[in-house]
């Protein structure tokens, strides 16, 4: 009788044994900032950050082709946490600090029937280059998400405890009250971080959290160093495809 309800112990153990727990998925993460052409005037660092709407475009139609779904982190706290199935070849495409320009590469993504990720610096909200409020609640109400990348965007790594709780549940906050949603996915500023920093995204209520380190992540559940493939204007739709293949 002991080995029955040993043998029936064990059957309930594996059934209820929660999906994030199971096999890593690997999911490439492409990392966009300006979706502009670059200018003779600008700087080194702007014309690096930039990719032009062609290129763009030409990334867009390359991953569908591709066989490609872009999905965001919610579909993997889905996978992970509710036991929802990812689609075919996921991948995610994220744009940093919310430049004005963003608002085009949102109207591209809904056309093409494909999802995006918007990190966005709280304060600078509303401001003349940046994304408003109202546009930032559209893009949310059309199926993207809206992710923290801090209040100010300082280097996380050199702010007291006090400036750090601040940056990351503040930034949290003023999405969540401005969206009506939970927000969980955080960008590192300059991609700068450590141990503490990751601790305190954990205790702010965070799942996931994007570096800028190279490579495509195997994740599991939770996951705060999430790698990144970073997108420059020189980066042809040929150029993804064989980065991706790199990574694999």
């Amino acid at each position: 009788m002991q080995g029955f309800f040993l043998k029936l112990s064990f059957f309930f153990f594996i059934l209820f044994i929660p999906l994030h727990i199971s096999a890593a998925v690997k999911v490439p993460i492409l990392m966009y900032h300006h979706i502009r052409t670059p200018q003779e005037k600008d700087s080194a660092i702007y014309k690096d950050l930039s990719c032009s709407r062609n290129i763009f475009l030409e990334h867009l139609s390359y991953l569908k082709k591709a066989g490609y779904t872009t999905i965001t982190f919610w579909d993997l706290y889905n996978h992970f946490y509710k036991h929802q199935p990812l689609p075919p070849k996921p991948i995610i495409l994220t744009f940093d600090d919310g430049p004005r320009n963003n608002w085009q590469a949102f109207l591209d993504l809904k056309a093409n029937q494909q999802k995006g990720v918007f990190f966005i610096i709280t304060c600078t909200l509303g401001s003349k280059k940046h994304l408003t409020r109202e546009q930032l609640q559209a893009i949310n109400e059309a199926g993207m998400e809206i992710g923290s990348h801090s209040v100010s965007h300082p280097d996380l790594k050199n702010v007291t405890k006090a400036a750090l709780k601040t940056e990351l549940e503040n930034s949290k906050k003023v999405l969540e009250d401005l969206l009506h949603k939970k927000i969980i996915s955080f960008c590192y500023p300059s991609g700068q971080y450590n141990e503490v920093v990751s601790n305190q995204l954990k205790k702010a209520g965070y799942y996931f959290a994007r570096t800028t380190n190279s490579g495509i992540s195997s994740i599991q559940g939770k996951d705060f160093q999430l790698k990144i493939i970073r997108i420059h204007n020189y980066t042809t739709a040929q150029s993804l495809a064989y980065l991706l293949k790199k990574h694999q």
